[in-house]
């Protein structure tokens, strides 16, 4: 994959290939067409590019003439499919905070859609802005538009009823599925896609609302995305990457590749290149980010050692020594003395 290539989080081609197989399509023949690997696949955070998955959604374009077959695939779509994001979701507080969350993390998912959130009186429009290659197929557009409309459903539990549900395409002949789907009227040659929904839908509460669990995944997602940030130096990205995995311990070589969207070779040439290492960056950041911990009084030592990713908390102890000269708590103490 090219180093600069847009991507999206492996779990999107993962999805259709699962969802596809009860049409009974061939999983195996439509990676080949795609040009997708096992390898590609096997992390779900991993990042594929975005042309693999346009690929695979023409493979299963010419194989499948199912009018309805991208409602069907958006509407089986779960929140929590789509990891962090998804959590993060499902976990708001309400139903507008889950969309605002999606318009904000889209890019987490794929770079190849941008999901935005605008209020005009009594209505709130989510409206997509997608790369033309994949609108040009019909199917992954009813697939994310489906998908809106599902996610506000789950995330609520309620049979919630867009007013209007817009469409880039000319009207199909066959549009009954969509019609039992949307529940709402359908528009058809619009500028640009969208859902409608009546504002007061968007107050609606969250069924899983946990404003704890969702603020600490917000903080996960923005680590992620900002990891995505082409314009940060690498080393700043691969910072931002081995921080949003740190607490579950020190991601690998090819964890941390996956989520900046190039390969574990590349990533190990271009930071030899710029003087560093992957393991200098990951003890830079434990540094960092000690110091930075152990200022908030409320964490107790070992509770620093756990989100710097150490298992045992005297590994961290020898670290910082080695770092700073002196114990974690011996630093606290004469960080606040002076």
């Amino acid at each position: 994959m090219p180093e600069f290539e847009p991507t999206g989080l492996a779990r999107l081609p993962l999805m259709l290939l699962r969802h596809v197989e009860e049409f009974g399509l061939d999983r195996d023949e439509l990676m080949r067409s795609a040009g997708l690997s096992a390898a590609e696949l096997e992390d779900p955070d991993a990042r594929v590019s975005t042309h693999k998955t346009w690929s695979l959604w023409r493979a299963i374009v010419d194989r499948e003439t199912d009018p309805a077959l991208g409602l069907r695939l958006g509407a089986a779509a779960r929140v929590r499919d789509f990891g962090v994001v998804g959590y993060v979701m499902f976990y708001s507080s309400t139903l507008r905070e889950a969309l605002e969350r999606l318009c904000r993390y889209s890019h987490v998912i794929t770079k190849a859609v941008q999901y935005m959130l605008e209020h005009e009186g009594q209505r709130s429009r989510v409206q997509l802005e997608s790369n033309p290659r994949f609108d040009a197929l019909i199917h992954p557009l009813d697939a994310r538009l489906a998908f809106v409309v599902a996610a506000a459903r789950e995330i609520t539990a309620a049979e919630v009823v867009p007013l209007e549900v817009r469409f880039t395409y000319e009207a199909p002949l066959a549009r009954a599925e969509h019609q039992r789907f949307f529940r709402c009227p359908l528009g058809f040659e619009h500028s640009a896609s969208a859902v409608v929904f009546a504002a007061d839908d968007l107050d609606r509460p969250a069924v899983g609302g946990d404003a704890t669990l969702g603020g600490y995944l917000e903080r996960v997602a923005d680590e992620v995305l900002q990891s995505l940030d082409d314009r940060s130096s690498l080393s700043d990205r691969v910072q931002r990457a081995i921080w949003s995995q740190l607490a579950a311990g020190p991601p690998s070589l090819s964890r941390v590749a996956a989520l900046v969207g190039i390969s574990p070779r590349t990533l190990q040439r271009r930071l030899r290149t710029s003087g560093t290492s992957f393991g200098l960056l990951l003890e830079e950041l434990r540094h960092r980010m000690a110091l930075r911990l152990l200022e908030d009084r409320s964490l107790a030592v070992y509770e620093v050692a756990f989100l710097l990713g150490y298992s045992d908390p005297s590994t961290f102890y020898r670290a910082f020594r080695r770092w700073q000269g002196a114990a974690p708590d011996e630093y606290r103490r004469n960080a606040a003395a002076s």
